[in-house]
């Protein structure tokens, strides 16, 4: 094997390692959340995507405040992890609100964020 592809391969190890480090943090949040953006200690980690209700969700007590029916949309990012410890967690929304929360990273972190009621839910 070449040096420029053992190198490559070792990159490309250590970003796949990187990424399946720390906890899982589980963000659910209502419509108006869809295409916010997801910080943890002033870095960026993600966007909050548009999802279609359709039946209960594995994770139903992380719903959005309203009760979902089925076609309700409403906004989801579950791929996202963060070491262990106290973060800040901030959510902002294209038209520029804020949402923030101090969260303790232990295990899985479930999350609901509503900018229709201006509140974060969970990471405690």
């Amino acid at each position: 094997m070449s040096f420029s592809k053992a190198l490559l391969l070792s990159i490309a190890s250590s970003l796949l390692v990187g990424c399946s480090e720390g906890s899982p943090l589980l963000i659910t949040g209502d419509s108006q959340a869809v295409g916010t953006e997801i910080f943890v200690d002033g870095k960026r980690i993600g966007v909050m995507e548009r999802q279609f209700y359709s039946g209960p969700s594995p994770a139903d007590h992380l719903a959005p405040a309203s009760s979902l029916k089925g076609g309700d949309v409403f906004a989801a990012n579950v791929g996202l992890r963060a070491p262990r410890g106290s973060h800040e967690i901030a959510f902002v929304h294209t038209d520029g609100r804020r949402l923030v929360k101090r969260i303790d990273v232990r295990h899985e972190v479930y999350i609901g964020v509503s900018f229709s009621e201006m509140h974060i839910s969970g990471g405690d």
